[in-house]
């Protein structure tokens, strides 16, 4: 039986879940891989800014989100190295490739 999941601090990766055993009453964690509401599972960060990139240019990058590593002499790793270190920089940069790349749904975001 299931008892509770607590999703990681970072959005690309797998939720954590503690699952009981009825054989021996403990808890055990496993990486669920199913997160069907979440369009950066599965994404790596390189994947990301390789994708934002190749749409809008190191400029148009560097236009939407003000940060260095998008503007001074830009690359990959730069941009990685920045990103994987400043979580505000990271999170806009998820979020415009979200708002990018994320399939709309139909019927918009009503649940």
């Amino acid at each position: 039986m299931q008892a509770g999941c607590f999703a990681a601090t970072r959005p690309i990766h797998s939720a954590l879940c503690a699952v009981s055993n009825e054989s021996n009453g403990g808890v055990f964690f496993s990486m669920s891989n199913e997160q069907p509401n979440n369009p950066l599972h599965g994404v790596t960060l390189e994947e990301v800014i390789t994708k934002l990139v190749g749409h809008y240019g190191w400029d148009g990058l560097a236009q939407r989100i003000d940060i260095n590593c998008f503007k001074s002499d830009p690359s990959i790793k730069s941009s990685l190295k920045f990103l994987r270190k400043t979580q505000w920089a990271r999170n806009k940069t998820e979020n415009l490739y979200i708002a990018t790349f994320a399939k709309q749904s139909p019927w918009g975001n009503s649940k």
